[in-house]
């Protein structure tokens, strides 16, 4: 597991968290600035944020995001990000690409709401319910 002190909440040096980061290789930090933005995540909307913001981050690795001593999977198979990690990238970050990662994430769950209904549709239509 990878140690890594997080930032201190309202720390009086505001360089706490770029020394953080500095521990980081590129493709890590724009791959985390775009996991900052969920709650959660499973392997689909990691791999689809990484291809959409081209982090450069191998989609072969996705495992390793667990090496991380800031990030953590869950009984239900999602991973999250501890709370002060998600504000530190998300302040890190330019508000266009939040803005951006939001939007996106916003159409991605979008998607897959009228891809349920789709399926759900055509099953009723197929067994003759009125839907």
């Amino acid at each position: 597991m990878r140690y890594i002190k997080l930032p201190i909440q309202n720390s009086e040096e505001p360089e706490v968290f770029e020394r953080f980061i500095k521990y980081l290789d590129k493709q890590e930090i724009e791959t985390l600035k775009v996991l900052s933005a969920p709650r959660f995540w499973d392997y689909y909307l990691f791999e689809a944020l990484v291809k959409k913001f081209n982090t450069g981050y191998p989609l072969t690795s996705f495992s390793d995001l667990g090496n991380f001593s800031f990030t953590s999977r869950n009984h239900d198979g999602k991973w999250y990000m501890h709370q002060l990690m998600k504000e530190g990238l998300q302040e890190y970050q330019a508000r266009e690409l939040r803005e951006r990662v939001h939007r996106f994430i916003f159409d991605y769950y979008t998607e897959k709401l009228r891809s349920c209904h789709k399926i759900s549709y055509a099953a009723s239509s197929f067994l003759g319910l009125n839907v």
